[in-house]
């Protein structure tokens, strides 16, 4: 326990030095350091054994791939597999893989903020120790991240292929296809009444129920998860649950109550693109209440948590300091909270004892 807790509390020591010093580096240093975080991502991920309530599933699927057929995995992943199968890699190499993409767009992401330190903070204690466990759902998300900073600058097409590219890996990330329109939309009441609306539906029309009926799903995976009492079952809400959501998304909170003058103008399209992921957090994190199969969309949606901490950084209010400080402390208590709780022995993301590859038995 106290070995993990040195080592992913060191890898995010490191990993946010690493990227604050990007901002005060030359351009040959800041290559250097850019690899240095990025072999820090990677080889957490890549030399875990048995790390991650799923691994051994990964592994199952690795040893098995000729087995299932292509529609039955998301198809990248799935080619991964088969490919790293027939060059007659070990099922280890697929960590290998998969650590490499993630860590390489999460770092590709960071250099694209203006607050590379932050973004790296915020993915390391939100998104990463998740990754050791929700391993292809994570690299969704880090992809998405990239992508979503792409579309602000205006690159449509290379966010299409981006998503795409992601939906690879989950099927979950073809959800965020429609936020390409996200540059077009204004963030005002009417967004906020649609939100209110859509969470209303959600809690007294029963869209999930009516979803699973349909037979829209007939066929696949989610099928199963929609109609398993375990993953259909509401989330408990008891105080230790509460206290863990709101240091996760506090930071969803205060850009809401910014008015769009205290931000520089070249931030707008950002602060809207912010304000609308935060609205479908919350959406989702409603829903989630009464379907805890939807906390696979939480996840998704983490990205906007990330952004609203590197938009109320830019924020020219006095509390801006104040605020800033309190998400950062929520998001670090989160994160050693997330150690603590996530042991192998019980239920959780099992993320705890990290064990390398070196000392497997």
């Amino acid at each position: 326990m106290i070995s993990s807790l040195i080592i992913y509390n060191a890898l995010l020591f490191l990993c946010v030095l690493s990227a604050y010093l990007t901002k005060i580096s030359t351009n040959s240093s800041k290559k250097i350091l850019n690899v240095f975080t990025f072999l820090l991502l990677f080889g957490i991920a890549a030399l875990r054994s048995g790390v991650g309530s799923d691994f051994e599933d990964y592994v199952r699927i690795f040893e098995n791939i000729d087995r299932f057929k292509f529609n039955q995995i998301e198809p990248i992943y799935f080619g991964f597999n088969k490919l790293l199968n027939i060059l007659g890699f070990q099922a280890q190499s697929i960590f290998v893989v998969m650590g490499a993409i993630a860590a390489f767009f999460a770092v590709k992401a960071s250099q694209k903020t203006k607050y590379p330190e932050l973004f790296i903070f915020s993915y390391v204690t939100l998104i990463y120790l998740n990754s050791l466990n929700a391993m292809r759902q994570e690299i969704a998300t880090t992809i998405l991240l990239y992508a979503l900073l792409l579309l602000i600058e205006g690159k449509t097409k290379t966010y299409i292929l981006l998503v795409l590219f992601a939906t690879g890996f989950h099927y979950v990330s073809i959800l965020l296809l429609p936020f390409v329109f996200i540059n077009k939309i204004k963030y005002d009441k009417k967004t906020v009444f649609l939100t209110a609306l859509l969470a209303f539906l959600f809690i007294r029309v029963g869209v999930i129920e009516i979803l699973a009926s349909s037979g829209i799903l007939s066929g696949t995976k989610y099928v199963f998860y929609l109609n398993s009492e375990l993953y259909n079952q509401s989330t408990e809400t008891g105080l230790g649950n509460i206290i863990i959501l709101v240091a996760k998304h506090f930071s969803l909170l205060i850009p809401f109550f910014i008015p769009r003058s205290r931000y520089p103008e070249q931030l707008i399209k950002f602060r809207n693109a912010t304000l609308i992921l935060n609205s479908c957090l919350l959406l989702v994190l409603i829903a989630s209440l009464d379907f805890y199969i939807l906390h696979r969309l939480v996840s998704l949606f983490t990205i906007a948590n990330i952004f609203s901490l590197l938009l109320m950084v830019e924020a020219k209010i006095r509390s801006r300091q104040i605020w800033v400080f309190v998400t950062i402390l929520l998001m670090l208590f989160y994160f050693e909270n997330d150690i603590h709780i996530s042991r192998k022995n019980v239920p959780g993301k099992g993320i705890t004892p990290y064990v390398t590859i070196f000392e497997r038995n």
